[in-house]
This record gives C-alpha cells, sequence and structure tokens, in this order.
C-alpha cells in the first residue's frame, strides 16, 4: 500500500478520493522539520502546502515519487533537489485563480476607502474621523499590474469591466495576445511613475525579491495605493512602512509577508492605513477543494503510472 504524507491538512473530499483508492493517508502531525525528517522515508507522496521543505528532508524521502504542490508558488520547495531524485513535482494550475483574484479586489477596495482606518478609528470612539481621512474611487484609476499571468489577467477583467479601471500592465513574459483593455507597458518603471494603485502578481525569484522597496517607492505617485497578494519578499515591508507613515504611499493591503507569520515588531503591525491578511487569499471554500483535489488526482495519477496533468519537474 502507497503512503501519502500530507503534513498540513487537506480538504476531505480529496482525502476520500485518496482513501477511495486504497491509499494510506498520513495527516499531520506537524511539519517542524524533525517530524517530517521522522515521517517522509515512508512516504511514496507528499502533497505540500506552505510549509518550507529543505533539500534534506526531501533527500530523507527514498521512497518518494511526487511532490503535489497544494497551489502553484514552489519558493518553499528544493526543486533542484527532486531533479536529482527524479521525482514529479506538479503545481494545481487554475485552482485558486478566482480566489486569489477576488481576494485582490476586495484589498484594492477596502485599501481605496481606508477601511481598516475607520474601523479601528470607530472601536476606539473617534466616529468624527469621517470628516478627517477620505478614501478615493477607483473607477476610472489607473491600475498598475506587475504580472500578467492567470491571477494578474483574472485581476485586469475584474477592475476594467466591473469598475472601469484602466489597466496598465508589465510582465517580463509579454502575452502573445492581450485583451484591448489593457495597455502594455514598456518597463516596470513606467507602471511605477503612472499608475494610482499597484497589485503584485509575480513569483518570488531572485528578480522579484525587494522589488518593492524605497527606490522604486519614491517614483510613484504621491499618494498611490500597493497591493501585494503574491509573495512576501517581494514588497520591502520596512520600506513600504516607511511611506506609509510619510503619507507617500496613501494605504496599502497585504496578503503575504516575508516572514509568517509576520514578527510582533513588524512595523506594518502598527498602522492603520494597512489592511493585513493571513496569507489566505486562495483558502475559500471552493478554491480549498479545487486544491487538494488536484494533488489528489495528481498523487493517484503518478503512483498509478500515468502522468500527472500540471508538472514543473518531471523525472528524466
Amino acid at each position: 500500500m502507497y503512503k501519502i504524507l500530507i503534513p498540513q491538512d487537506i480538504h476531505p473530499k480529496a482525502k476520500e478520493f485518496l482513501s477511495q483508492k486504497g491509499y494510506e493517508l498520513q495527516v499531520g502531525p506537524a511539519f517542524d522539520e524533525e517530524t517530517l525528517l521522522r515521517e517522509i522515508p515512508t512516504a511514496d507522496a507528499l502533497i505540500a502546502r506552505t510549509a518550507v521543505y529543505s533539500e534534506k528532508v526531501i533527500r530523507a524521502g527514498t521512497k518518494l515519487k511526487i511532490i503535489a504542490r497544494h497551489g502553484v508558488g514552489v519558493d518553499n520547495l528544493p526543486l533542484e533537489q527532486a531533479k536529482k531524485q527524479g521525482l514529479w513535482v506538479t503545481i494545481a494550475k487554475g485552482a485558486n485563480v478566482t480566489s486569489v483574484a477576488e481576494h485582490t479586489i476586495a484589498l484594492i477596495l477596502g485599501a481605496a476607502k481606508m477601511l481598516s482606518t475607520f474601523d479601528s478609528e470607530i472601536r476606539s470612539g473617534n466616529f468624527a474621523i469621517r470628516n478627517k481621512v477620505h478614501g478615493v474611487e477607483i473607477s476610472g484609476k489607473k491600475l498598475g499590474l506587475i504580472g500578467m499571468g492567470a491571477i494578474g489577467s483574472k485581476v485586469a477583467e475584474i477592475a476594467a469591466h466591473g469598475f472601469g479601471m484602466e489597466i496598465l500592465a508589465y510582465d517580463i513574459y509579454k502575452p502573445k495576445t492581450l485583451p484591448d483593455f489593457v495597455s502594455w507597458q514598456n518597463s516596470l518603471a513606467d507602471v511605477f511613475k503612472a499608475a494610482d494603485i499597484i497589485t503584485v502578481h509575480v513569483p518570488l525569484t531572485p528578480e522579484t525579491d525587494n522589488l518593492i522597496n524605497k527606490n522604486s517607492i519614491d517614483t510613484m505617485k504621491d499618494g498611490v495605493i500597493i497591493v501585494n497578494c503574491a509573495r512576501g519578499g517581494i514588497v520591502n515591508e520596512s520600506d513600504l512602512a516607511a511611506a506609509l507613515k510619510s503619507g507617500k504611499v496613501k494605504s496599502a493591503a497585504l496578503d503575504v509577508f516575508g516572514k509568517e507569520p509576520p514578527e510582533a515588531d513588524n512595523p506594518l503591525l502598527k498602522l492603520s492605513n494597512v489592511i493585513l491578511t493571513p496569507h489566505n487569499a486562495a483558502l475559500t471554500d471552493e478554491a480549498g477543494e479545487a486544491m487538494a483535489m488536484s494533488c489528489a488526482i495528481a498523487v493517484d495519477d503518478v503512483l498509478s503510472g500515468r502522468s500527472p496533468k500540471f508538472p514543473i519537474v518531471q523525472p528524466n
């Protein structure tokens, strides 16, 4: 009987699917390195959510045949080690696109309307804040999209058709075709200079690490709004906090952080003009089920001798 290691729990429907196929499921009990090193040597498959897996952990998985990523970001996986071991690594392509795009739009709206500030102030008895701080409309505003993959494209569609925003987009990989409502920019600098609101939808790579920092923020419009539902390391949180305090950035909204959970001394935690959510843009009921089922099907495919649908690493 094949054993599937699931360090962080997944949707019941996916577990039921795998159990009915006759697989042994090891759910939890934790995802610290010591526990992983103890459990992974007997596992034939790993379903990986947000925990970070070191080369040491994957190397200890001598029976592993597949790592199924419960999502699309793979910066928490040692892909080179997976290649060395001849493993399949798959992603849950498309499973969370709608959920993350909707979350992004919600954060754009919340930041533009200064909802975090108003909520905080009224809870402390300051109803008069209504006359001191004002939000802005997003209709007609220029939305700067960094990254035009599936999620970025969905955000562009909702923002343009739902709110009448002007879409300015840049990606190092220019799509072969662009919707007529997207204005392609020649560089990141062009997006930073022109956008009223900037939203990030790129993976964390050496090229995107610290992409939004003091230098780039200084080139943006005064009163710009910044939203990040991609990866925490892309935005320099100390530089963003300073810009929020000075007013250079009107407001911001983050679903991801350089260190998760954020440490108590993270300067963003002390500011009311930033909305923070716990890296859960993709954790709607619908996306959770879709990602888990994508993983379950990929695992079953590989362990049954079939090629999985969305591999990013595969045996030679």
